[in-house]
C-alpha cells in the first residue's frame, strides 16, 4: 500500500485545528497515513500548546514551525516540497472537519 501525508497549515485558528485533527483521528482509516503541521506563527499560545501537545501523544506525526512567518501558501510550499515524503499528500486546511 502506498504512503499518505495528510498536510496541514495552522495559523491562529484555535478550536478549527483542534476539531481538524479529531476529526481526521476519528474518521480517517487508510493505513500508514501521516498528519503533518506546519504552525505558521501563531500568536495564540492554544494552538502551540494543543499542536505541541498532539505530536507528544502520537495523534500528528510531524510538526514544524519557523522563524519567519510564511502565510499559507508559503507553509504549504514548506510541506509539500521539504517535509514532505510520502507517495501521496493530501491538503486539508486547519478548518476542514471530516466526518
Amino acid at each position: 500500500m502506498k504512503s499518505c501525508s495528510i498536510l496541514i497549515s495552522n495559523y491562529n485558528s484555535f478550536e478549527s485545528i483542534q476539531m481538524c485533527i479529531e476529526s481526521i483521528r476519528k474518521h480517517t482509516h487508510y493505513p500508514g497515513y501521516k498528519i503533518i503541521v506546519y504552525n505558521d506563527r501563531c500568536i495564540n499560545k492554544i494552538d502551540s500548546e494543543y499542536l505541541h501537545g498532539c505530536l507528544e501523544k502520537g495523534w500528528i506525526d510531524e510538526l514544524y514551525e519557523g522563524d519567519v512567518q510564511q502565510t499559507h501558501g508559503g507553509s504549504l510550499n514548506i510541506l509539500i516540497n521539504e517535509k514532505c515524503q510520502t507517495d501521496y499528500a493530501a491538503i486539508i486546511d486547519c478548518d476542514i472537519v471530516i466526518r
